[in-house]
């Protein structure tokens, strides 16, 4: 009985360690609301610690200010950069440094997707 309860105690305490080391974060795209602060609230209280979402260029970047406007506190754990080498276009060198500063504020990680 008493190692039954240890090794209990044992299993929720790793598993709360576990949980607390691997955020659960949601794709922008798949929020749910008419506006963004509608869009960053549908995460509150259904275990949702944050989003990652596209940073390509100057209107996604409004999109995270609208969300940090209404959350200020929001987590966002990664971006997505899209880089089309087919469409020169695709690559504008002032929107990536302004992402780069956004994300370096936010400790968030970028995902740089080249095609």
């Amino acid at each position: 009985m008493k190692s039954t309860v240890l090794l209990s105690a044992l299993l929720l305490s790793t598993a709360c360690v576990a949980f607390a080391a691997n955020p659960f974060g949601l794709f922008d795209f798949n929020l749910r609301g008419a506006d963004p602060a509608a869009q960053i609230h549908s995460l509150d209280g259904i275990g949702y610690d944050g989003i990652t979402m596209p940073l390509n260029n100057p209107k996604d970047l409004e999109k995270l200010e609208a969300y940090q406007k209404a959350k200020p506190d929001l987590k966002l754990f990664a971006a997505l950069f899209n880089i089309n080498v087919d469409k020169p276009e695709s690559f504008n060198r002032a929107n990536l440094h302004a992402t780069a500063r956004k994300l370096g504020s936010m400790n968030a990680k970028v995902w740089l997707i080249i095609t």
